[in-house]
């Protein structure tokens, strides 16, 4: 019989075999028959190594017992480790897996191989783990020869107790889960526990037809079809109409006894319904198929009552939400309303909608992103140019406008006209603030003519025409100016702000560059210097000319920076 020992360290994991020989004369003998020793891996193991120890021995037992020929059966495995003998006693799948894996391998080596507990200092497989010099291991009866308990089998000691519960470790988590069963009662309704109407329709057409059957003392119907040919149809594998539709009576007679049992009472005692019931304002009765029916004026039309609360209606109308590909509420009344007088159904499909995966998908709403702020180069406030032109001079007069809106060009004509005098007739494209100052003059001249005062003098009658809509080519004349006008500003203005005065001096350059202009063509004539005829001397009788500027102006000399801005931008021209 071989024994085998197992012990581990910090330092090394060995284990030793030991081989106990009965004599024809009953006298026991026992002597070591092979050993082996590992050292422990340098890393440290959050798990103890007597597990290593007693894989090692498991594979060292087995090979030794096929070469000696000796059943595995005949033999038996020592450990002083109380946890890896627990682990060896425990299902797999309570085991985390580093134990579960070696735990698995050891039961495979040793197939029903026990294992008994000793201790530490009856441990001869101690020896190799923890060391011991040469002159002692000669001396060691205990390594030499083993126990002497295993002389005698009597003394062999039984199963110990094993670690149980929290006190050991390398097991697996355990998670509880608390389950709350909720007692239905005993009259659970059919259409509780199923989600689709037609399902239900079809399951409940199966069981009439089944008590039919039953009744009639039948396993079969066969009804035969007699045509051109004659043939036999059985109607036992399909669900005719008229099944579908008992059923669906039988279903809608059971959800009107639960949601109106006194009206139920009261129409079938011929009475009046009471004065609280939802559907006492109407007329009710009952059809040939034993269900409540309701109409109103028209007698010809009568719908079947139904309270939205129940769960049939429920069901029913999520179907039919469902079957109609998600239409509106509207759409389902009035496919409902056809048949059915459903209280509540509004609140019901509302409720049907908001739940509905689908619904909430197509009709979600965009999140609001919040807008980030404005560069800086937009929060500059924008600047607009008006420019007058003279259909016979062509003098030209720029004014700068803050919008676009009526009030600001009003606010610039009459600067214009306080300037260079009110024109007697306007011509502009059709643009809205030029025909809200139109509007603006005629009103005034209605006021003076009705109020009939001395002012009337002052206020000038100023005739304003209009291009067609969209047509540019009509105003060639200041369409040419603002072309101009946008040269010399793209040539004379940095990409860089201005303000609001440096601006200012900007626009009158440019208009004195535009009425010095020559007004004739100069071409094969030689004229001399001052001769050219420009918008100017219809003005100052002479050319415009403007003060000299030098490129070199600095900030010395009490001269401001807007003022050497300025000249910058006018040396330029």
């Amino acid at each position: 019989m071989l024994h085998g020992f197992a012990d581990s360290s910090t330092k090394a994991f060995a284990a030793a075999i030991y081989l106990r020989n009965v004599g024809e004369d009953g006298s026991v003998r026992t002597t070591l028959l092979c050993s082996k020793a590992r050292v422990c891996p340098l890393k440290t193991r959050t798990l103890p190594v007597e597990l290593e120890a007693a894989k090692l021995l498991a594979h060292l037992l087995s090979h030794t017992a096929a070469a000696l020929k000796i059943p595995i059966n005949n033999s038996m495995c020592w450990s002083d480790s109380m946890i890896a003998l627990s682990w060896m006693q425990k299902p797999l799948h309570k085991l985390i897996t580093f134990v579960a894996n070696r735990v698995a391998i050891i039961q495979e080596l040793l197939p029903g191989v026990p294992w008994r507990h000793i201790n530490s200092e009856e441990n001869p497989a101690d020896f190799p783990s923890r060391g011991i010099s040469a002159d002692d291991m000669v001396k060691s009866t205990l390594w030499w020869k083993g126990l002497k308990i295993l002389q005698y089998k009597s003394q062999w000691p039984n199963d110990c107790h094993y670690f149980t519960g929290d006190k050991l470790p390398g097991m697996k988590s355990t998670t509880t889960v608390l389950l709350t069963l909720h007692k239905t009662e005993e009259n659970c309704t059919l259409w509780e526990l199923y989600s689709s109407y037609f399902k239900l329709l079809r399951i409940v057409a199966w069981i009439l037809r089944f008590h039919r059957c039953c009744l009639a003392k039948k396993k079969k119907i066969k009804t035969a079809t007699i045509n051109n040919n004659t043939t036999i149809q059985d109607d036992e594998l399909f669900l005719s109409y008229s099944d579908i539709r008992h059923a669906k009576f039988t279903l809608l007679r059971q959800q009107q006894m639960d949601s109106f049992p006194e009206e139920w009472n009261s129409i079938s005692k011929n009475k009046l319904l009471p004065k609280s019931s939802p559907l006492a304002g109407l007329s009710v009765s009952i059809s040939d198929k034993q269900v409540l029916m309701v109409s109103g004026r028209v007698s010809d039309r009568k719908l079947i009552p139904l309270s939205g609360k129940h769960i049939l209606t429920k069901l029913m109308l999520r179907t039919l939400h469902q079957f109609y590909s998600h239409a509106s509420n509207t759409t389902l009344i009035s496919i409902v309303g056809n048949e059915f007088y459903i209280i509540g159904i509004k609140n019901q499909l509302k409720k049907i909608s908001r739940t509905c995966t689908k619904c909430q998908q197509v009709n979600a709403h965009p999140m609001s992103q919040r807008m980030g702020l404005l560069p800086s180069i937009r929060t500059h406030q924008d600047q607009h140019l008006c420019l007058f032109i003279c259909m016979s001079t062509r003098c030209v007069h720029l004014e700068v406008c803050k919008s676009l809106s009526t009030e600001d060009f009003l606010a610039a004509f009459w600067r214009f006209s306080n300037r260079r005098g009110c024109p007697q007739e306007m011509y502009s494209d059709n643009g809205s603030n030029f025909q809200g100052a139109a509007n603006e003059f005629y009103k005034l001249q209605q006021i003076v003519k009705k109020a009939k005062q001395q002012l009337q003098a002052h206020v000038q009658n100023i005739k304003w025409h209009f291009t067609p809509p969209r047509s540019p080519n009509f105003g060639g004349i200041w369409e040419a100016g603002i072309k101009v006008m946008k040269t010399l500003m793209k040539k004379m203005v940095e990409p860089h702000p201005l303000k609001l005065d440096e601006l200012m001096n900007v626009i009158t350059s440019i208009e004195a560059l535009m009425n010095s202009r020559p007004l004739l063509s100069a071409e094969g004539v030689e004229l001399e210097e001052g001769l050219a005829l420009t918008p100017a001397h219809f003005l100052i009788y002479r050319p415009m000319k403007a003060p000299p500027h030098s490129s070199n102006i600095s900030c010395k000399n009490h001269i401001s920076q807007k003022v050497a801005t300025c000249a910058k931008i006018a040396a330029r021209l």
